[in-house]
């Protein structure tokens, strides 16, 4: 009877052992069924605009570890061709552990031997009563009609793949457009010694301090735009030689210089190739000179709102009797949007 006893309360305890929280890791995949999508990024249980993880297109699943197995979880997933613009979510939601809940064991109800009366006779009445043999102790294996709680084995939540959405506010048939604005710095170099001064510049070379203002992809395909550069900066030089300009800050010639380009605009990712030409114009405030140039440049989008690029400029100046030629290198830094 103990041991049936015990049987019993070992088959109930069994009930809120299974329903205790049980970790396990559950893993979405997707595919990449655009080569043109750069970047992907994913959340879970929600679109927090601060709670994303951004990947690039070379990672197509992600695992969650130490999650409870009696809950399900679903994967918000989004995707991009140029890191900026995402589309709409596509989600996935686990399926929660399938638990079997142990049928407890039905209690045994132990009934006494009984003893058939059967008439005694005056002989049987002198003769010792006959001793009732006990039943013997049945072994606590359960018999084929007791139930028995068979813990099986839990299965692991199930993750559906995940279909990533379009990019629908970045089309894969334009570059995206931007603009930015920002400083610059230049060196320029006079080519033919003969051909300066240049506005009273009288050195072979001379620097430039502006502002610049560009934007990319006005009229934009998928990797090819047009865009158009904007420069305006000062330029000036000392009246003696450069070794001695602090000695006669005061004897500085000054110009102001302005350019317009429009640009061919190269889109590779994050990286900006430019070929470009235009105008420029000169003023020192005693004279003014004026010419063409052309262009090529390299930048890169770190982030959303910061570009940073070098370019070189070949410019050659129409008023100038001897035909004075520049070449310069220049770097800039923009704030995008």
């Amino acid at each position: 009877m103990k041991r049936r006893v015990l049987g019993l309360m070992g088959a109930f305890l069994l009930l809120p052992a299974v329903a205790f929280a049980v970790p396990v890791a559950i893993t979405w995949e997707w595919t990449l069924d655009d080569p043109d999508v750069t970047t992907f990024r994913y959340q879970l249980d929600g679109e927090d605009p601060d709670g994303w993880t951004v990947v690039d297109a070379s990672h197509t699943s992600y695992t969650a570890e130490n999650m409870d197995g009696t809950k399900s979880y679903t994967l918000y997933l989004q995707q991009s061709y140029d890191g900026e613009h995402f589309s709409a979510s596509a989600t996935s939601t686990s399926e929660p552990l399938e638990t079997e809940e142990p049928v407890p064991a039905e209690p045994v109800v132990e009934q006494a031997p009984t003893v058939a009366e059967t008439p005694v006779s005056a002989e049987a009445e002198t003769a010792p009563a006959p001793v009732a043999e006990e039943p013997a102790a049945e072994a606590s294996v359960p018999s084929e009609s007791e139930p028995v709680a068979v813990a099986e084995p839990a299965s692991e939540p199930v993750a559906t793949p995940v279909a990533p959405q379009p990019a629908a506010k970045a089309p894969k048939n334009r570059a995206p457009f931007r603009f930015g604005f920002g400083v610059y710095g230049s060196a320029d170099k006079v080519l033919d010694e003969d051909s300066y001064p240049v506005l009273d510049f009288h050195h072979s070379w001379f620097p430039e301090l502006g502002g610049e203002i560009k934007l990319e992809n006005i009229l934009a395909g998928k990797h090819v735009g047009i865009g158009l550069d904007l420069r305006g900066a000062w330029v000036p030089t000392p009246e003696g030689k450069w070794k001695d300009v602090f000695d006669h800050l005061d004897e500085l010639n000054n110009a102001m210089y302005g350019s317009a380009a429009l640009e061919l605009d190269l889109n590779f990712g994050k990286t900006l190739l430019t070929l470009g030409a235009g105008g420029f114009g000169a003023y020192n405030l005693d004279d003014w000179t004026y010419g063409v140039l052309g262009s090529a440049g390299i930048g890169y989008h770190f982030t959303k709102h910061l570009y940073m690029g070098v370019d070189g400029q070949y410019r050659y100046y129409l008023d100038n009797t001897e035909k004075a030629q520049t070449l310069s290198g220049s770097a800039s830094m923009l704030l995008t949007f």
